[in-house]
């Protein structure tokens, strides 16, 4: 998306991701250190999904203006700040569902689990980009979010008693 799209050279690319990208995501991970004790399990993996998926609508902005780079940066940061605030909710989750003499290996297994959709998206995310281009493809990501905003709200009361009990 960012070089063939937007048109931006690896060189531009690289270093924004691993500044700016790693920064953001290092303050962000570190900011929900500090709000989760206070939001508490459920509240945080809400807040934080919901700023994860208004974040990615930024890509929607960027590709509409695509060789605009202060746009870029911006949009990159949020991204990443947004992913250091909800994989630390995440990541808590996926500690709170392990019974602590296994949690090597469930941790293990939840964590495949949660990567795998990444693989299993690839080729329909390949289909929609390449049929539809990518603002629709961030359109369709950000209307699919919404199952899993219905599932979180359904497992409302385990995940707080998960918590609770923790």
């Amino acid at each position: 998306f960012l070089l063939r799209w937007c048109g931006f050279s690896k060189q531009v690319v690289g270093g924004v991701s691993k500044t700016v990208g790693i920064s953001a995501t290092l303050l962000g991970s570190f900011l929900a250190s500090f709000l989760m004790p206070r939001l508490q399990l459920f509240k945080s993996l809400f807040y934080f999904a919901v700023l994860q998926v208004l974040a990615g609508l930024g890509f929607i902005l960027l590709a509409h203006h695509p060789h605009n780079i202060t746009l870029m940066v911006s949009v990159v940061f949020a991204d990443y700040f947004c992913a250091g605030l909800s994989g630390v909710a995440f990541v808590v989750l996926l500690m709170q569902l392990c019974d602590q003499r296994f949690t090597a290996a469930q941790y293990a297994l939840f964590s495949a689990l949660a990567a795998s959709t990444r693989v299993i998206i690839g080729f329909p995310a390949a289909v929609i980009v390449s049929h539809f281009g990518w603002p629709v493809f961030y359109m369709v990501a950000f209307v699919l979010s919404a199952p899993g905003f219905y599932i979180l709200r359904q497992l409302r009361q385990d995940i707080e008693n998960i918590s609770s009990t923790a």
